[in-house]
């Protein structure tokens, strides 16, 4: 596919860099939520959290200006929403194929359930870059 001139691409990511806990009252334990973070911030040995950093230079670098770099929070009446696909995300995952994941289900998920269930959320980033292929001279 090619973009013409003048044409847009927007490329959004989760931004794994971005993702805090909060909790609806003071209090609430947030210590699955932490290690839910920590699970996502390195689901594997060697994971760059910070790749989505190189969307931008990836951009420049084919020959597009980019127009606008937007870092997103979920809005917190979407927070049940997210709780519930980062739930859902950690079921899809079949037993044996990442240790990570594994250990987390095994030591952390019910108290993740828990956590959700009383009021705590991880509130996670979403970064959008919008390039547009210039005109040619």
């Amino acid at each position: 596919m090619t973009q013409e001139p003048g044409g847009y691409v927007q490329w959004t990511e989760h931004d794994k860099a971005n993702i805090t806990p909060t909790a609806a009252s003071p209090g609430l334990s947030m210590e699955a939520a932490q290690r839910f973070i920590e699970l996502q911030q390195s689901p594997f040995p060697n994971y760059d959290v910070h790749w989505v950093d190189n969307i931008k230079p990836l951009m420049t670098e084919n020959g597009l200006e980019v127009v606008a770099l937007d870092r997103i929070k979920t809005r917190l009446s979407m927070l049940p929403q997210i709780n519930e696909l980062h739930l859902l995300s950690m079921m899809d995952v079949p037993k044996g194929l990442s240790a990570a994941v594994d250990d987390f289900r095994d030591k952390h998920l019910d108290a993740l359930v828990e956590e959700y269930r009383k009021g705590t959320s991880t509130i996670d980033g979403f970064i959008c870059v919008v390039g547009k292929k210039p005109h040619l001279s």
